[in-house]
């Protein structure tokens, strides 16, 4: 069936009960052990039920339920919804613990009893104004140099009749000149710190229409960061589980990056992706199937950003490595961030996610990103092929670079899609730039697996329309920085323009049962996509800048580093190895075209393991490819010449 990624990040409710705080919602879809009887009439001896409610049942979540022998050890939480706070954990009329997550020790009086009830109790925050911000008081603001840095807060009001006003940002009691934006209730200063070792005093103030107002401070040390230091690994989301229906298809949390200007050359998201224990299996219970994800970041004007897609594998436990740099200004301070994984109970994950801050001198001291097409579009629909809108930008006078990143996956599937589309359909899709078509080949090679995660489960095998099972999705990007001079771009995403879905319902000339198997039934080929025009600013050297059409063989640099990669046999017939100059741990290695679409994709752990990998071109047409190489420390790259 066709699902629409935003619709399906579910929260579920249940059943009311009355306890001391109130009506309770008490959740029945509590977490199962593997003795949990399924059947009417089955009985477990010494269990018991851990069953879970929240007060009120919009004041936020609870986790841990499910049941439980003597002598286990439950671990419940709770966790508050936004404009609410934890107050209390009840049972029946008596206070349990006022720490939203504590360890439940089960007696043998307990797991006599068939269920017992745990009350999460929530408190509706008195302030009707809200700030948020990125900047943290646990980290410092480091630089290289004494670089402006952006500070940055949205506001909301609780009152639905209300909105904010007015914004306004001090700095050591001087008001800065700052853009408040309405629509989304954010404000923006710049601000140059005067001296290292200094710390600055910032407060954010917000006003509604009806005079209610808030403010939130923050103290921050400036320190010169030092950019031939070790680099630096921070871990974000920790063994998140993400299982329906308890804890939910989406999970997250709220966590603390470095933050920045210049100290950083590039960051590195590695994505640890582990079977989680659930109902007694101590081997691990992956889900048995590939599904749809993604991680996303929030803002301070409260809008959610993609920045990973992810396709989990077929039941089997994998790690990932992908750049991330283009989000290099958000990934800093303290970040709401979550996953979602469509999954439907049968089985779990557990997410781990780490960001590797690569030391040396930016290239580019800050990015700016730009939403496009973002969301679940339709593929072949005869009543709308083209269900995009072209988008004009205007280009800021002082963005130095600029390039355009679209990650697209293909998904239904079956009799009733035409050519079996849109998962297993080799698309040639087109971006027009300013009306300079640039192409897009919508296919991923699955064997073997780019991101190593074999051997699988299922149809892992099988080529994919932009992604493949147990990898992330590398997407597509291009370099747009040519288009700079004039000012604006018009941006248009044509899909392939040879398809039409001939069995979908909207084709009027579609008869169930005699052009197609069933002309209703409702999984039509459909894209997920998230696209961002990225604006890069202030260039602090030159070096090369990807995806560049206009180099072939590539010369990369980091700070002092010289670094050479070394391709054999080249040219090639269509296979070839790489070795690098020196040692260095685990990355990512892609082959990729002038217009940075990706050709193979390869994970390792080390030099080694890099050395005995063989990528294969075999099939592309003859011409200079790009191997771009980004390890744990350091990145590099070399021209490949593919002959016929």
């Amino acid at each position: 069936m066709s699902i629409n990624k935003r619709f399906w990040e579910t929260v579920f409710t249940a059943t009311t009960v009355l306890a001391a705080c109130g009506l309770l919602n008490v959740n029945p879809l509590a977490a199962r052990s593997a003795e949990d009887p399924s059947e009417p009439g089955e009985t477990v001896a010494d269990t018991v039920r851990i069953a879970l409610a929240v007060n009120p049942e919009k004041g936020g979540t609870a986790g841990g339920g499910g049941r439980y022998v003597a002598g286990d050890t439950v671990g419940l939480s709770a966790k508050a919804a936004e404009d609410y706070h934890f107050t209390v954990w009840l049972q029946g009329d008596d206070t349990v613990s006022l720490e939203a997550a504590f360890r439940l020790p089960v007696t043998a009086e307990m797991a006599a009893r068939d269920t017992i009830v745990y009350t999460a109790c929530f408190e509706h925050d008195p302030l009707a104004v809200t700030i948020r911000t990125h900047l943290t008081e646990a980290e410092p603001l480091t630089m290289p140099d004494l670089y402006a840095y952006l500070l940055e807060a949205g506001a909301r009001v609780n009152d639905e009749d209300d909105r904010i006003a007015e914004m306004k940002v001090w700095v050591n009691g001087d008001s800065l000149s700052a853009q408040f934006e309405p629509l989304t209730s954010a404000i923006r200063a710049w601000y140059t710190p005067k001296a290292f070792g200094e710390t600055i005093e910032v407060r954010f103030e917000a006003r509604s229409e009806k005079g209610l107002t808030a403010s939130l401070e923050r103290r921050v040390k400036v320190a010169q960061g030092d950019t031939a230091a070790p680099n630096r690994t921070v871990r974000s989301m920790d063994k998140v589980l993400i299982n329906f229906p308890e804890p939910g298809q989406t999970n997250g949390g709220t966590y603390t990056l470095p933050q920045y200007v210049g100290h950083y050359e590039s960051i590195m998201a590695h994505l640890y992706v582990t079977c989680p224990k659930l109902d007694g299996n101590e081997r691990g219970d992956c889900d048995d199937w590939d599904r749809v994800g993604w991680i996303e970041i929030q803002t301070p004007d409260g809008q959610w950003h993609e920045i990973i897609r992810y396709i989990t594998s077929y039941g089997r436990a994998c790690n990932h490595h992908i750049d991330v740099t283009e989000f290099a200004s958000y990934l800093q301070g303290e970040v709401p961030m979550r996953m979602y994984i469509e999954t439907w109970g049968t089985g779990g994950w557990e997410i781990t996610l780490d960001f590797e801050y690569i030391s040396g001198l930016s290239q580019f001291l800050y990015t700016e990103l730009v939403p496009l097409w973002d969301g679940v579009f339709p593929f072949g629909d005869p009543s709308r092929l083209q269900p995009l809108d072209t988008v004009t930008a205007s280009i800021p006078e002082d963005v130095a670079a600029m390039s355009l990143r679209v990650v697209t996956t293909g998904h239904g599937w079956g009799p009733n899609n035409s050519d079996n589309a849109a998962e297993f359909y080799e698309a040639e899709h087109t971006m027009l730039i300013n009306d300079t078509a640039l192409s897009q080949h919508l296919w991923m090679k699955c064997k073997p697996n780019p991101d190593s995660c074999q051997p699988q489960a299922g149809t892992w095998r099988y080529d994919r329309a932009g992604w493949c099972p147990g990898v992330i999705a590398p997407g597509y990007h291009y370099n747009l920085s040519g288009h700079i001079p004039a000012g604006s771009v018009k941006l248009a995403y044509v899909f392939d323009e040879d398809y039409v879905d001939y069995c979908h319902p909207n084709n009027p000339d579609c008869v169930t049962g005699e052009t197609c198997d069933d002309c209703n039934d409702g999984y039509n080929p459909m894209y997920y996509i998230s696209s961002y025009l990225v604006y890069w600013y202030n260039r602090m050297y030159e070096g090369e800048f990807l995806p560049d059409k206009d180099t072939a063989a590539i010369e990369m640099r980091r700070a002092n580093r010289s670094l050479s990669l070394h391709v054999w046999p080249n040219p090639t017939a269509g296979e070839f190895k790489v070795k690098a100059d020196r040692d260095f741990g685990a990355g990512v290695a892609q082959v990729i075209d002038a217009q940075g679409k990706v050709y193979a994709q390869q994970t390792f752990t080390s030099s080694d393991d890099l050395n005995g990998k063989v990528f294969t071109l075999a099939g592309l047409p003859a011409g200079t490819y790009i191997v771009r190489l980004r390890a744990s420390d350091w990145y590099t790259g070399a021209a490949v010449i593919v002959k016929q």
